[in-house]
Formats: structure tokens, sequence, C-alpha cells
């Protein structure tokens, strides 16, 4: 089964993700930047998905420090347009609210070219 390492503040949408794509994938959800760096760098992942703005780190900082681990596709999710973003870091964008079938039809492109 295919894993996904989902990271965002709001414990609800990371329970909202997991209901979405819990079935087809392995999902690990994180609250924390550096343990999903951890758990990256132990256990690897085929995707990401993660929200732009948390506490700690931006999800534009998160993703320079999975590319210096890893190539996996990322998923961006925020609830506003990001302008400052460096958009080619990212491989999706999905705006909150979303529906599963926008999830699940983003993930399954994603996942087409994960080896």
């Amino acid at each position: 089964m295919k894993k996904i390492l989902v990271i965002d503040d709001e414990p609800m949408i990371l329970s909202i993700i997991e209901t979405y794509l819990g079935k087809k994938y392995d999902i690990k959800c994180f609250e924390c930047s550096k343990e999903l760096i951890s758990h990256l760098k132990s256990e690897g992942a085929d995707l990401i998905i993660s929200d732009f703005y948390m506490p700690e780190i931006s999800g534009e900082q998160l993703c320079e420090k999975v590319r210096e681990i890893s190539n996996c596709p990322m998923i961006l999710i925020s609830g506003s347009v990001i302008e400052s973003c460096k958009k080619e870091e990212f491989n999706a964008f999905l705006k909150k609210p979303f529906g599963p079938k926008e999830l699940n039809k983003l993930v399954e492109e994603k996942m087409e070219k994960v080896a």
C-alpha cells in the first residue's frame, strides 16, 4: 500500500484527509514538521500533503527540507491563494475547503507518477 504523509496544524483537516484516503492508502498524519521529517528519513513516503500556513514552519519551508532528502510528490493545501510560494517546488495545489472527489483525483494523478 502506498504511503502518504499529511501535515496540518488543524486536527480536523488531518481527520478529513485520513477519512477520504485511508481505505486506499497508508496515511500517516503529523502536526509537527520535525516528526514528519524524521518519519520521512526513516520510512520514506510516496506522497506528502502539506498545509501552507502552520505555526512552526510554512509549507514552503517544509518543502525545502523535504527536497533535501526526497523527491516524492507534494500537494500544498491552503484556505487562501498563495502568491509568494515557489509553486514549482510543489506538484499540485488544492484550495480548502475541498471534497473527497477533488482530493482523490489529485492524489491519484500524482500517484500514477510514483514508481
